[in-house]
C-alpha cells in the first residue's frame, strides 16, 4: 500500500515514490520503429528484415539523436531499427544477426535496460543504462554479429568493442538479463545496406517471449503541489496505449466510485504504441481516506496478452502546514 501525504492549501508531499522518472518529450511526432518509443516488441523466436532493407530510405526515424554516443564501441544512429521486450526470467539473452549477403556490410547494435527510465534519457546520459553495444566493422566479410558466449563464427568477449577492424570482435558475449527488467536494442545500418537481415533470439536463456498477462504495479505519484488531481501508476510491463482509457479503470474511495475523466501516458499522448507508466485524471482533488485502483475491462500487453483481476490501494492523507518542511522538489515527487 503506498500513503500518499498532503498538506493543506493544495502543497502535496508524496510520501512514498516508485519509479522515480517522469517522461519528457521534447517533440511530438508519432514514433515509428525507428524510433526507441516505436520499438518492435520481441515475441517470437526470429525476425526478418527482408532486402531490400524495409528502413533505409526512413532515415533515423521522427525522433532524431536519440543516443548520445559517449565511447568508441557506442553504436550510432543510423537507418536503423528498435526492438523491445521485458525479462519473464532472469538468464542470458543472446541473440545472432545474420546479414542477407556476406559483402559490404555492418550491422551494428547496442541495447539498454529501460525499466525505470523513459527513452528520452538515451539522448543525454545513456551511460547508466547501457548494457552491451558492438559496432566493430570488417566491412569485406562482416556477415554476422550479436551477443553469444558459445559463438563459432568468432570469439566473443566482453559487452564492448568496436569501433573498426582492430576494436574486439564482431560478437559480444552473452548478456544477463533480469526478471520484470525491460530492454531495448537498436541495430544500426552502418553501411547503408540494401540488404535485410535475419536476427535470431533463440539461444537466450532467459525467457523473453511474453506469455504473462500485465498486471497494475505501484502507485507513482499523486497530483502536482499546486492542483492533486491526477494518479500516475504503472504497469508489471509495456501495454498497448490502444486499450487506455478511462471505461478501463475503477477507482473507489471512501465515498464510492470516483468518476475518472481521462487515461493516457506521454508516450501514448504523442502516438507510440505502447507504455507501462499512465495517469488518470479526476474532476476534482480526491478527499482524504483509503482508496483501490482496479481494472474494469482486459488491457493487452505488447504481446497480446490479457490482464486479469488486478487492483492496487493507496491512502490519501491532509497534514497540517506546520507537521512537515515545505519541499517543492518532494511535492514534486521527485525523491
Amino acid at each position: 500500500m503506498s500513503i500518499f501525504k498532503f498538506f493543506r492549501y493544495g502543497v502535496a508531499i508524496l510520501s512514498s515514490f516508485l519509479g522515480g522518472v517522469f517522461v519528457a518529450f521534447s517533440q511530438s511526432a508519432v514514433p515509428t520503429p525507428q524510433d526507441c518509443l516505436g520499438a518492435i516488441p520481441i515475441c517470437k523466436n526470429v525476425y526478418i528484415e527482408p532486402s531490400p532493407y524495409a528502413y533505409k530510405n526512413s532515415g533515423n526515424g521522427n525522433y532524431q539523436n536519440e543516443i548520445l554516443r559517449l565511447r568508441n564501441c557506442y553504436t550510432e544512429e543510423f537507418k536503423g531499427v528498435w526492438y523491445t521486450f521485458t525479462a519473464l526470467t532472469s538468464g542470458s539473452f543472446s541473440f545472432l544477426l545474420s546479414a542477407e549477403k556476406p559483402d559490404n556490410e555492418d550491422y551494428d547494435w547496442i541495447m539498454f535496460d529501460l525499466t525505470d527510465v523513459p527513452c528520452s534519457v538515451l539522448a543525454t546520459n545513456p551511460a547508466p543504462y547501457m548494457v552491451s553495444s558492438n559496432n566493430f566493422g570488417d566491412w569485406a566479410n562482416n556477415k554476422y554479429t550479436g551477443a553469444d558466449t558459445d559463438s563459432v563464427k568468432s570469439p566473443p568477449s566482453g559487452n564492448c568493442n568496436g569501433p573498426g577492424t582492430f576494436n574486439g570482435p564482431n560478437f559480444n558475449d552473452d548478456i544477463m538479463v533480469t526478471q520484470g527488467h525491460t530492454y531495448v536494442l537498436y541495430v544500426s545500418n552502418w553501411m547503408d545496406s540494401d540488404n535485410g537481415y535475419v536476427i535470431d533470439f533463440s539461444q537466450s536463456t532467459a525467457k523473453i517471449f511474453d506469455d504473462k498477462a500485465p498486471e497494475l504495479k505501484a502507485m507513482e505519484s499523486l497530483g502536482s503541489c499546486a492542483d492533486a488531481k491526477e494518479l500516475k501508476f504503472s504497469f508489471s510491463e509495456n501495454v498497448r496505449c490502444e486499450d487506455i482509457t478511462p471505461s478501463k479503470f475503477v477507482v473507489t474511495g471512501p465515498s464510492g466510485v470516483v468518476p475518472i475523466a481521462s487515461a493516457t501516458s506521454n508516450a501514448c499522448k504523442v502516438g507510440a504504441p505502447h507504455d507501462k507508466v499512465f495517469t488518470l485524471g479526476f474532476a476534482s482533488v480526491l478527499p482524504e481516506g483509503n482508496y483501490t485502483l482496479s481494472l474494469a475491462a482486459e488491457i493487452s500487453d505488447i504481446c497480446g496478452n490479457k490482464t486479469a483481476s488486478s487492483s492496487i490501494s493507496f491512502v490519501v492523507k491532509y497534514l497540517k502546514l506546520d507537521d512537515v518542511e515545505v519541499n517543492p522538489l518532494k511535492c514534486m515527487g521527485v525523491m
